[in-house]
């Protein structure tokens, strides 16, 4: 794990994983302090309550894996903005019965995983479904078998959406980099998908 240390001169520290690198400062922030409204965040930069490494930094520069992001604020202040570095993760201890359930795999490399979905399993939750969906069950799978050196906004998902009574090949984004590259081969539509329907009458 990447842990916040508060070091000597009260500044809270942050190192930027592979997942978290190639996004805009702002755009991080706002996922890592969803209680700070994007004009405070502004602030903050100009007045170099938070910057990365040893100088300023500005809103659009996009983060490079290895960077540090260092916050000049009391604890207490960080924690009324929400700060959660890592809360993305799902803790493995937790019950849940996802765990039971289970989640066939039928493909996995370092940056993406493919599942059989079952007809029934929302790949999202919604109404009716706030405990149970193959999104969540997924998670919960990866926490299980991830190194414990995670992101501190990605959170592994889905490339791509199927209604719930229909089964199907779903693939996931491990990694930012696994989910970007599914996400690129879905809109040039170099992904093929064939369907096979059961018609009765």
């Amino acid at each position: 794990m990447l842990p916040a240390v508060k070091d000597r001169d009260d500044w809270t520290r942050l190192r930027i994983h592979a997942d978290d690198a190639g996004q805009r400062l702002d755009r991080f922030l706002r996922k890592l302090l969803p209680g700070c409204p994007l004009g405070q965040i502004f602030k903050f930069l100009r007045k170099g309550r938070i910057r990365v490494g040893e100088g300023k930094a500005r809103p659009e520069m996009r983060l490079e894996e290895g960077q540090e992001v260092l916050f000049r604020m009391p604890p207490a202040e960080l924690d009324e903005l929400g700060f959660a570095p890592d809360s993305s993760r799902l803790d493995p201890g937790r019950e849940t019965p996802m765990d039971r359930a289970g989640v066939v795999c039928l493909f996995e490399d370092t940056d993406i995983l493919a599942v059989d979905k079952p007809a029934g399993l929302p790949v999202h939750g919604g109404t009716g479904h706030e405990e149970d969906d193959l999104g969540r069950r997924v998670r919960v799978v990866l926490e299980r078998s991830l190194p414990r050196q995670v992101s501190h906004t990605f959170t592994p998902g889905p490339a791509h959406r199927l209604d719930r009574e229909t089964s199907e090949l779903l693939l996931f984004g491990k990694t930012a980099r696994g989910l970007r590259a599914l996400n690129e081969l879905f809109r040039e539509k170099q992904i093929q998908k064939t369907y096979l329907a059961l018609v009765r009458g």
